[in-house]
């Protein structure tokens, strides 16, 4: 089997020897996972040669789309044991590329990154994706911060393009510098995420404040104008939504207006509690159980409607992160680290090689809770 990442038309594919075959779909921008003991003899047959099995494993993967995409997605049955624990490398690797950022949204994971001037961002962007590209993850996610505020994006994307798959994380603010760079977000077929939790002004400025002097109506009007921008061009972007007690009422009429301007995909993720005032904040109350019961009712009205109306609207939903150590992070300088729940600080990956951590410096990542966060 091979454990190089290939290209093959939509795909990028990588086999895990004790696991199975992965998938990074360019189109959604999800990981697909197919276990071992799923596989056909067929692919198991030539599933040696990579050109070969790239070709054999399209094929699998076209057959499973046009059955359904969830049967592609892992369940008890698929797997014997917890193969995920098996894992040897990274599925997806969350490269923050700024340390700046237009808004300050309570949430957010990286607020201990954002303008802190410990941090440099003087950096090689091809050393960078050089060093992300020798753990062979299926995609790379541009974030920070808000990506498009740095320098070095249009240089990382040539250096990471045909070799894993792209993901921009934006919060759709900068429209100008979108624009600009539309010409490599299409040539290399990378897949925008755009942050949008509410279409009402006032719940999107509560939940994620403005750092700058522009009015919200101008804020918003750009995110807006970005997503239509993006749909114009045939650009492949999904929508991601955090709930909270500010926008869970207004999902559905969200959904609905989502699914009118002709978006495929909408991620939606529970909120990740780092600290009291997030949770005062934004959480449908201090009591845990109470709080997953309230989501798990507003999410299972968006994906009923889904069902029922949103023809083409793909609805993924996305637990908070519970576990301490099951991302992994590359800082604005290059260094590799990881981080769990919010609040709790960043941990270098490899303190003797922190920009080029050897495999062995992850022998306590938790690998399980990694394939649960990543996979579909």
């Amino acid at each position: 089997m091979f454990e190089d990442v290939i290209h093959y038309k939509n795909f990028y594919c990588r086999c895990d020897e004790g696991v199975g075959f992965f998938a990074y779909c360019e189109t959604d921008g999800l990981i697909y996972a197919i276990s071992n003991d799923s596989i056909g003899g067929y692919i198991r047959e030539n599933i040696t040669l990579p050109r070969l099995a790239a070709k054999v494993s399209q094929k699998y993967l076209s057959n499973k789309f046009t059955a359904g995409l969830t049967q592609l997605l892992p369940d008890a049955s698929s797997w014997s044991g917890p193969p995920q624990e098996k894992l040897r490398r990274p599925l997806t690797i969350n490269w923050l590329i700024s340390k700046c950022c237009t808004h300050r949204c309570l949430y957010c994971y990286a607020n201990d990154i954002i303008d802190n001037e410990m941090i440099s961002d003087n950096i090689s962007a091809k050393e960078v994706a050089e060093n992300i590209l020798n753990l062979k993850p299926l995609n790379v996610v541009l974030s920070g911060g808000e990506p498009f505020l740095s320098p070095h994006l249009s240089e990382a994307i040539e250096c990471l393009a045909g070799r894993t798959g792209i993901v921009i994380d934006t919060n759709g603010f900068c429209f100008d510098k979108i624009k600009q760079l539309l010409p490599i977000i299409k040539k290399n077929r990378v897949h925008v995420r755009v942050s949008v939790d509410s279409l009402r002004t006032k719940c999107q400025s509560k939940v994620r404040p403005l750092k700058t002097g522009l009015s919200e109506e101008e804020t918003f009007s750009s995110v807006i104008n970005t997503v239509c921008l993006l749909l114009k061009n045939k650009v492949n972007i999904t929508i991601h939504t955090v709930l909270t007690k500010e926008n869970a009422n207004d999902l559905i009429g969200m959904g609905d207006k989502l699914w009118k301007l002709g978006i495929q995909n909408w991620r939606i993720f529970e909120l990740q509690i780092c600290n009291g005032t997030v949770k005062d904040k934004l959480a449908f109350s201090d009591i845990d159980d109470k709080i997953s019961r309230k989501n798990k009712y507003f999410i299972n009205g968006v994906t009923q409607r889904a069902k029922n109306y949103w023809t083409d609207l793909r609805i993924n939903y996305t637990a908070a992160n519970g576990d301490n150590n099951n991302v992994v992070l590359v800082l604005p300088d290059g260094s590799f680290c990881t981080e769990g729940k919010h609040g709790a600080g960043k941990r270098i990956i490899d303190p003797n090689l922190p920009k080029s951590p050897n495999m062995e410096s992850f022998r306590g990542f938790s690998w399980g809770q990694h394939f649960e966060r990543y996979i579909g």
